[in-house]
């Protein structure tokens, strides 16, 4: 099934706008071609009326498949002839200077070749038509039939579930069956509904397993007087379902026909119960629906529960429930439950070459229940390895479906959608597997697409965006986190991009390193993603003349060097082209070919400048330039693109002025730069037409404003949805003019609803009397930069939402007090959390921090503020301290819930407050100059210290204490870089300790032997130490996962025990260490090793006998060349001990696999 086959009804209305528009409407009735295309309506209306049948009928009938696809392409090139013409319509009109006029006096202003223009229109309407009729025709022939009642669609039909289940088929869940249990225990109430908790997820997660968990638990059991269960599936209809419930109460099948008979009778079995209801595999989003069917439920005893299980969160909000999403089964629980399916008895011991495969499999299948039963169970009892790879190496489609049904299970949430949101899934199969989908950029292709269908005063974006959050609710997309555990991307998993590539047939295709494809004729969206791409490959790319999408997803700039990216110029029907990250220094003037273009991408790229034929893409809507650092200038009529929704410029550090004429854009959304110009240049005062202005924008060179502006002109205080804002004047500005600039900057007053505020390069004396509460009351992160000649802070102390404040190169504050940010008779700065003072080489006095004030100050940083002697009483809250560059600052007040601090380039003395610190956890240390040793430094009070890191110190020569390392008892990581003076280390460190970083310490002659006894070390990293010449002769910890060996000049030899007993090593890399003469001979002894890099290594001939572990999966040699003249493939003599390993790199040159 393609693209368009599934939605083609989606496609049909994008034609009809066209035919609909005022534009072609009138046209034509000037030109004499509405009959033309009163007809062509006439004949789309007629086969849409029979597309319903067609696509259901398609699945199983070769011959309706064949007259899908031929339909669909006539709908795309009638689409892509009326946008063509609408395009044509829309140039002439603007060169005309009439582009806000009424399109009644086309006639007049086509004066060029109106003849051409008809005859032109006529013809390929006509070659359309006689499309459709042949089309038309096989419609009899097919028997295709009318759909009455709008769009359908047959589901096979789904077996039911029941609440038994088999104990010995069930891994994992404890966690999410508990958690469940306790909502259905707890103690809420509601007088007013029953409470519904449901469990989300995408299909084949378990959802329905995990209720039969929790359904059966005896505690569940006791609590209950009544358990029913109920699967509801695709078709909720009240009056079914409320009898299925009777019969889950009582056991039989009611007799009652009428839903009202069936309620009351189902409310009397009900009433002064507490009971728990399951309704299972419930796709219901008609809230009605649901209110009619909970009607008899309110009878129920306080402590009624109902489970819902969906694969859509627009369903749980249907019913007002309370969400349980339910996550992927953990990896170990995947491989118990794919080991019990695919071997006998679930014992693998007799086959460990199929364990390995296998635990592969189940890492494909990320943690999908239904995925791993699957594949386990057509595995099973065959011991085939061959067999086992294939599994492993295909695709889930490309797997014998009649056997596993999983994509069928998954189509079924695909079959849900509406057309709208089908074609928008279906595009992101261009996109790769794991791909970190941008929600923005995502919308901006489907708006470029036309996928995006009006919704009354509703922009674009704003339905786009709601387009996604409907796949996102609905299971297709999945929130992933970052390090910090913030929702931050979202992917898609992999068996629901299976699908999507499933679907999408042979229209949407990726190029890509490692696989190949094979490109259809009517392929109408690519995407890029390999470094090389051959020839052959390009020519049937270039015959895509179709092609409406071409991307570029791998970003590294050679990889496309020597691709020709002319020819893709020539493809007319491009809706969407991305060059970016590329190494193209030109762009061909015949990119005013691509009059259909919506969406442009030529970030990153080494341009210098546009094409002037670039503003007569009338259709544009999105032009991505940045990080085009090498542009300077834009084209004068970018004015043209009267369509432009969004030009980033972020990063075109060296773009001189924005051209004049923008102001004009009054589509414009995104304008991430503007360049303040002089005289005839970009003034200021085009600001004030672009009312849609949205998102983020930087204001620079400010220097260029006429001092004498109207402080009400309404620049920026009327665009309600700027959210963030940067004011810059130029840096080395020498013309500073400090009162013109004070005028500018009052003048620029933002609106109430802004959220972040930088201000740079600010020559005036004090900001903006707008810079205070109320008027910019929701600020949350404001940056003060260079604003060298200010003599206060602005008052912004009452800012009730303000979390981040940074000021860095105020010159001229010398004090700090609650009346140089505003007097507050509430709490001052009652939300920030974080507070960043940098570079102010005058302050002296920071005082005033009473009780109740900076209350929920969490993170502090002070730099280069040399006068500053003391710190004022910090708030308890307070976790992360940095103090850097303040030499008089000698001591730090208590803060007894401090977690991380850093000291840089301060005073030694400040180390001895480090005892008012007992929950620090991480210390960081650098450039103390004059800092010998730590007997002085309180550390045996630091009993949670788990980071200790100590850098840049000149002068130190010893780590001892008067207590020893030892008294960190809580100690992981110690840092020791660029110590030149250190000669030892310690002999005893603590116990707890897991890895231990050395750089850059030149004196360094010997490594402690007492590292053996640290039993928790993972890891072992010693780098530049080159007087170093020895290692522990009695080896080192045995819990080892790591080492590394690193640029030691003057190392000789290893122990021969070095190795011995490193059962857990599964890294050793030993680089750069050109006296070093052999290995350690317990190297084969490695049982866990699976990376081995030996670099820069000259005199090493060859490895320790008798080979390599067995368990090594890469072996790296690099700059060793008798060894590597050693390890030539079958005829070197150390060949035999490394044939085994799967990948092998010998001067960067792969040697295995073959």
């Amino acid at each position: 099934m393609g693209l368009a086959d599934a939605v083609l009804s989606a496609f049909f209305q994008v034609v009809f706008q066209y035919l609909a528009s005022p534009i072609l409407e009138e046209i034509g009735l000037q030109w004499g071609v509405t009959k033309e295309m009163k007809k062509l309506s006439r004949k789309l209306l007629r086969i849409r009326e029979v597309l319903n049948d067609a696509e259901q009928r398609q699945i199983s009938e070769e011959s309706v498949r064949i007259w899908m696809r031929d339909l669909r392409d006539v709908v795309y090139d009638t689409e892509d002839i009326l946008d063509q013409f609408t395009t044509g319509i829309l140039q002439v009109k603007f060169e005309k200077g009439n582009q806000t006029n009424q399109v009644c006096n086309f006639s007049t202003s086509y004066s060029s070749n109106p003849a051409f223009f008809r005859s032109d229109m006529a013809h390929k309407i006509n070659e359309i038509m006689i499309r459709l009729d042949e089309l038309v025709k096989e419609t009899v022939d097919l028997r295709l039939r009318e759909v009455v009642g709008g769009t359908y669609f047959h589901v096979r039909e789904r077996p039911q579930t029941s609440s038994l289940m088999d104990d010995s088929d069930i891994f994992g869940r404890e966690t999410d069956k508990n958690q469940v249990i306790d909502l259905l225990l707890s103690d809420q109430q509601n007088k007013k509904h029953i409470p519904v908790i449901s469990i989300v997820g995408m299909g084949g997660l378990g959802k329905t397993t995990l209720v039969k968990l929790v359904y059966n638990e005896k505690r569940v059991k006791k609590h209950f007087d009544l358990r029913m269960w109920v699967c509801v599936s695709e078709d909720f209809d009240v009056k079914k379902l409320t009898k299925a419930i009777i019969s889950s109460v009582t056991g039989k099948t009611s007799d009652l026909i009428d839903l009202d008979p069936l309620q009351v009778e189902l409310q009397k079995l009900l009433k002064g119960k507490r009971f728990l209801l399951v309704l299972d595999d419930v796709w219901n989003e008609n809230r009605n629906h649901w209110s009619d069917l909970k009607t008899p439920f309110r009878v129920g005893r306080q402590g009624s529960r109902i489970i819902v299980t969906t694969r859509s969160e627009i369903v749980s909000e249907s019913m007002g429930s309370t969400v349980y999403p339910l996550g992927s089964l953990p990896i170990d629980d995947c491989w118990s439950l794919f080991r019990h399916q695919a071997f006998e008895d679930g014992n693998s011991d007799a086959h460990p070459n199929l364990v390995r495969i296998g635990k592969e499999i189940v890492k494909k299948c990320q943690g999908l229940p239904m995925v791993v039963k699957a594949l386990g169970g057509l595995l099973y009892s065959k011991i085939d390895e061959e067999e086992w790879n294939n599994v492993l190496a295909s695709e889930t489609w490309e797997l014998p479906q009649n056997q596993i049904e999983i994509l069928p299970a998954l189509r079924l949430s695909y079959q849900h959608l509406p057309a709208r949101l089908k074609q928008c899934f279906l595009y992101c199969s261009i996109f790769p597997k794991g791909y970190a989908f941008d929600k923005e950029k995502l919308v901006h292709l489907w708006m470029a697409q036309g996928f995006i269908h009006p919704e009354g005063r509703k922009s674009m974006e704003y339905v786009g965006n709601g387009y996604f959050n409907d796949l996102l609710r609905r299971s297709f997309f999945q929130c992933s986190c970052n390090y910090e555990g913030q929702e931050s991307m979202h992917t898609m998993h992999d068996l629901i991009h299976e699908l999507a590539q499933s679907v999408s047939g042979d229209e949407c295709f990726r190029i890509e390193d490692d696989k190949t494809s094979i490109i259809s004729v009517n392929a109408r969206h690519s995407s890029f993603l390999c470094k090389e791409i051959e020839p052959k490959m390009l020519e049937a790319l270039y015959k895509c003349t179709g092609l409406r999408t071409f991307l570029l997803l791998r970003k590294f700039p050679h990889c496309t060097e020597k691709i020709p990216f002319d020819p893709f110029l020539q493809l007319k029907c491009l809706r969407v082209l991305d060059l970016s990250y590329t190494n193209i220094t030109y762009l061909s003037d015949s990119i005013g070919n691509l009059r259909l273009l919506r969406y442009l991408d030529l970030s990153k790229t080494l341009l210098k400048s546009l094409p002037k034929s670039i503003a007569g893409l009338y259709n544009l809507q999105t032009l991505k330039l940045r990080d085009c650092s090498n542009l300077t200038v834009l084209p004068k009529d970018i004015k043209k693109l009267i369509n432009l929704r969004h030009l980033d410029l972020e990063s075109c550090s060296n773009l001189v002025c924005t051209p004049p004429g923008l102001g004009g854009l009054t589509c414009l959304q995104t304008l991430t730069i503007f360049i303040v110009g002089k005289e005839s240049d970009c003034g200021i005062e085009e600001l004030r037409n672009m009312i849609s202005l949205r998102g983020s924008i930087c204001i620079s060179k400010l220097e260029n404003v006429d001092s004498k502006v109207d402080v009400n002109n309404g620049y920026l205080n009327t665009k309600n949805n700027l959210h963030k804002l940067k004011l810059q004047w130029s840096d080395g500005n020498v013309s500073v003019q400090p009162e013109a600039e004070e005028e500018v900057l009052e003048s620029l007053q933002p609106n109430m609803n802004l959220k972040e505020l930088r201000i740079e390069n600010y020559g005036g004396t004090k900001f903006p009397s707008w810079m205070r509460y109320p008027m910019v009351s929701n600020l949350v992160h404001i940056s003060l930069y260079n604003c060298t000649n200010c003599r206060d802070l602005p008052p912004i102390g009452k800012l009730p939402f303000l979390k981040s404040l940074k000021i860095d190169g105020m010159l001229e504050i010398r004090r700090i007090s609650p009346e140089s940010y505003g007097n507050c008779e509430v709490t001052t700065f009652p939300s920030l959390e974080v507070l960043k003072l940098r570079n102010m080489p005058n302050l002296e006095v920071w005082s005033g921090v009473d009780e109740g004030e900076f209350d929920h100050l969490c993170d502090l940083s002070i730099s280069c503020c040399p006068m500053l002697s003391v710190l004022p009483n910090l708030p308890p809250s307070l976790t992360k301290l940095e103090i850097s560059n303040c030499e008089k600052l000698t001591s730090l007040p208590i803060v007894p819930s401090l977690q991380n601090l850093v000291i840089d380039e301060c005073d030694q003395k400040i180390l001895s407050s480090l005892s008012k610190f007992p929950l620090l956890s991480s210390l960081a240390v650098s450039r103390l100059r004059k800092l010998k040793t730590l007997l002085k430094v309180p550390l045996r009070s630091l009993k949670a210290l788990k980071e200790l890191d100590i850098e840049d110190c000149d002068e130190l020569v010893s780590l001892a204490t008067k207590e020893g390392l030892q008294s960190l008892l809580s100690l992981e990581y110690l840092v020791i870089w660029q110590c030149p003076q250190l000669e030892t280390l310690p002999d005893g460190f603590p116990t707890s300790l897991l890895y231990l970083w050395i750089r850059d310490c030149f004196n360094l002659k010997s490594i402690p032997g007492g590292l053996q006894s640290l039993t928790a070390m993972k890891g072992l990293v010693i780098n530049n130490c080159q007087q170093l010449r020895s290692f522990p002769e009695k080896g080192l910890p045995k819990s080892l996962n790591f080492l590394s060996i690193i640029s030691c000049s003057n190392l000789i030899s290893l122990p021969e025990k070095l190795l011995c007993d490193l059962t857990f090593l599964k890294e050793l890399e030993v680089l750069n260490c050109p006296q070093l003469i052999s290995l350690p001979k317990g190297l084969h002894g490695l049982i866990s090793l699976q990376l081995l890099d030996i670099s820069n290594c000259p005199r090493i001939e060859s490895f320790p006998d008798p080979r390599l572990p067995e368990t090594l999966k890469y072996l790296n040699v690099d700059n060793c060349p008798l060894l590597k003249e050693r390890c030539q493939k079958e005829t070197g003599a150390e060949w035999y001990k490394i044939e085994h390993v799967p990948k092998i790199k010998i001067d960067g040159r792969w040697i295995a696999p073959a």
